[in-house]
């Protein structure tokens, strides 16, 4: 059960890191405008809420080990994707692709 909760932990931990830091980190090292940066968090937002809404159909078809191993390293892949490009708009997209894996973690648990 401990286990369980670690996870569950972890995947909102990242998740919030995501929805809150990314903003800043548009603005602050990509150097966007402010008004960019709130685009961030709403395309971040935008994700978590469709990956949300198909987590029916994603736990229907894979195991919870599998949502939860793929979730994990999207999140890895988005966040690293998103620290390596020089473009806001390229971050959008990597920032949103971590929320897409982060989405069905918990569910999943």
């Amino acid at each position: 059960l401990l286990v369980l909760a670690l996870i569950c932990a972890a995947a909102f931990f990242a998740e919030e890191g995501v929805m809150t830091w990314s903003a800043l980190y548009v603005r602050d090292f990509l150097k966007a405008t402010p008004e960019f940066a709130g685009i961030v968090t709403g395309c971040s937002a935008l994700a978590m809420t469709a990956g949300r809404f198909l987590g029916d159909f994603i736990l229907q078809r894979f195991t919870n080990k599998q949502v939860i191993a793929v979730g994990g390293m999207a999140c890895f892949a988005g966040v690293f994707l998103a620290s390596q490009v020089r473009d806001p708009w390229l971050a959008i997209g990597a920032f949103a692709i971590a929320c897409l894996g982060l989405s069905n973690v918990v569910p999943a648990v």
